[in-house]
């Protein structure tokens, strides 16, 4: 797991409505927030930086390419979980993000508190990769 300072990292892909930027100020001073272009995470973002966690941020309308990019992550490295936090999302939003590899997934605003408590979960502080994903 990538670390800075022995921080975990979480790298995260958002959209201007979800604005995961709030989360660094949430989880503290024990993380990395590293934020990341779907054209990176595709690129090399999960190969350069082995994140503890990749949180991704969208509306219903980023649907198919946002499926596209958690596919072929999750494909690439199963061993990363990746949490979404959705705006304005559906039941079948989030049945379709399960099914994609997601390991959790939130609506935003409404579940801010939940994801940050998964972050947590997901990605203990001091613990490496292998460690965070039960």
């Amino acid at each position: 797991m990538a670390t800075s300072a022995g921080k975990p990292t979480v790298l995260c892909w958002d959209s201007p409505a979800v604005p995961l930027s709030v989360l660094a100020s949430r989880v503290g001073t024990e993380y990395q927030i590293r934020r990341a272009s779907w054209q990176s995470l595709l690129a090399d973002g999960v190969q350069a930086t082995t994140p503890a966690v990749i949180l991704i941020g969208f509306t219903a309308t980023d649907g198919c390419e946002v499926f596209t990019v958690i596919n072929r992550l999750h494909s690439s490295r199963p061993d990363i979980p990746i949490v979404i936090a959705v705006a304005r999302g559906s039941e079948a939003t989030a049945i379709a993000a399960l099914r994609a590899g997601v390991k959790d997934y939130f609506k935003w605003p409404d579940d801010e508190e939940a994801l940050v408590g998964a972050i947590r979960c997901l990605a203990p502080f001091g613990a490496s990769a292998s460690d965070a994903t039960p």
